[in-house]
């Protein structure tokens, strides 16, 4: 059989970034050939391939060819756009001074958001850089943004929604929801849990694909997180009933205790696709 790594290679290295199926087009090969010529030119390291997705495809690039990669910009999702921009306009942004939700986007952007451990006499902070952004860059602006003042870095997020609506003021029940994705975000890096996906979140109640790490590699999970006193038989019912849905098992996070009743069904209904974590506020 032909052997195609040095024509992809070519193909990549002059029309990179490019997604499998054009390769194949060009080529006029089966792309299940492509993909497993693509997977092994991917180990050898002599091609990259991106996180986000084009119609649910990755694409590959050459190294050299990573400023190119702005052009999945408009296939990503809509906060994932706005953590994109404040990103690429500041450079750097500390983890610890940004919105809840843009602290998840930064995950998700792996290919544009590269994560910076700087550490201080009073343990180390996260930082995010944009992934264009040169060390000597960082470090000039990390000069310019002491770390003792995290201000200078909030001062530049959008605050324009609260702008636009005045007369609502934070309530507490979204100064509690927030404290709660920051608790889940803290144990999910802490856990070295990664965030795949973010699922909007409704009420108190958030949802995620993650990645868990384990001996066997990363295992994708469907993460459920609830900030409630008593976790009801219900509660779990229907958190394992969402991850059925997308074929994952369940990791189930709360603030709360599961009630007896709940307990008893999770052994005897889920023990396997459910996995419960209490966590700490």
């Amino acid at each position: 059989m032909e052997d195609l790594r040095p024509q992809i290679l070519e193909l990549v290295k002059s029309k990179g970034p490019i997604l499998p199926l054009s390769i194949s087009s060009e080529l006029k090969k089966d792309s299940l050939f492509v993909g497993a010529y693509l997977s092994d030119l991917l180990s050898s390291k002599q091609i990259l391939v991106s996180a986000a997705k084009v119609g649910g495809s990755p694409v590959y690039y050459a190294k050299g060819q990573e400023s190119r990669l702005e052009m999945l910009y408009k296939h990503l999702e809509l906060k994932e756009r706005e953590a994109y921009d404040l990103l690429k306009k500041n450079k750097v942004m500390s983890d610890k001074g940004t919105e809840p939700a843009i602290r998840v986007a930064f995950r998700n952007l792996r290919d544009f958001a590269k994560p910076i451990e700087v550490k201080t006499h009073e343990g180390p902070l996260l930082y995010w850089k944009w992934y264009l952004t040169s060390d000597d860059e960082v470090l000039d602006l990390l000069k310019l943004r002491p770390l003792k003042e995290e201000k200078p870095v909030q001062q530049k997020l959008p605050v324009q929604a609260k702008q636009e609506k005045p007369k609502i003021e934070r309530t507490r029940t979204s100064a509690n929801k927030e404290q709660f994705l920051n608790r889940i975000i803290d144990y999910l890096q802490k856990s070295n849990i990664r965030i795949e996906e973010n699922l909007n979140p409704k009420g108190q109640e958030i949802n995620m694909i993650v990645k868990v790490p384990s001996t066997l590699g990363e295992l994708e999970y469907f993460l459920v997180a609830k900030t409630k006193q008593a976790i009801s038989d219900s509660d779990l019912s229907l958190a394992y009933q969402k991850g059925h849905t997308r074929k994952l098992p369940v990791l189930f996070l709360t603030t709360g205790k599961l009630s007896k009743k709940a307990v008893s069904y999770w052994e005897k209904n889920m023990k396997g696709y459910l996995n419960f974590r209490e966590i700490t506020m």
